[in-house]
């Protein structure tokens, strides 16, 4: 391989295919059959360094998540774009923390090659089903012979709403049903009080009849 003089420094990139000069004939099934033919081909990507000084330039250009969410695990997109002139592989990883900064989970970033001039965009799933409160995820990686760092982070909120509204339907129906229930216990405690006061008046009466029909002795 011979390399132009006037090449800048940096990769160069390009595919090499293989295949054989002859067909593999398919056997004929009798003497009015078409004949066939089939050719293997193999593929290779080849990575070219041209000496000199290569220019190494990457940066994040997106790192987000939904701002809310219901229910986890929440879905963390990032994309490296490589500005260089060679390919670079970030190594790195994706933490996710707590409203208290507590580390809740962590995924490492998937390694694969950026090649100059684009981009290569990342998935990570952190965190549980259930999930409340403001929580903050963070990437930090590293790219290059000299370990260049990227730092991103972003912030998103989590609160499970069905599972609140059910709850909170629930505690109104356990009031309603407190209140239907002590309603009736002082209606029977009223209607029990004015049954104790009528049978009262009634003693009184029959106290007094009695008092009337005794005969008063005289001294």
């Amino acid at each position: 391989m011979t390399v132009p003089e006037d090449a800048k420094p940096g990769g160069r990139y390009f595919g090499i295919y293989f295949e054989p000069t002859s067909s593999i004939p398919t056997p004929l099934k009798s003497d009015k059959e078409a004949g066939t033919s089939t050719k293997s081909r193999l593929a290779g990507l080849v990575y070219v360094r041209v000496a000199g000084p290569i220019t190494e330039n990457a940066s994040i250009i997106k790192f987000q998540t939904p701002s809310f969410i219901e229910y986890g695990p929440v879905k963390v997109t990032s994309e490296i774009i490589n500005r260089g002139s060679y390919h670079i592989t970030p190594k790195g990883q994706v933490v996710l923390y707590d409203w208290l900064g507590r580390k809740i989970d962590i995924k490492a970033l998937e390694e694969a090659n950026i090649f100059p001039d684009s981009s290569r965009i990342f998935t990570n799933d952190l965190g549980k089903q259930l999930m409340f409160g403001k929580f903050k995820v963070e990437l930090t990686a590293t790219y290059g012979e000299t370990g260049q760092v990227l730092t991103a982070s972003t912030s998103f909120f989590a609160f499970p709403v069905r599972i609140a509204l059910v709850i909170i339907l629930s505690i109104i129906i356990i009031m309603l049903l407190g209140m239907i229930i002590w309603k009736k216990m002082k209606g029977r405690q009223s209607k029990l009080e004015k049954k104790l006061e009528e049978e009262i008046h009634e003693l009184e009466e029959l106290k007094d009849k009695v008092s009337d029909n005794i005969p008063q002795t005289k001294k």
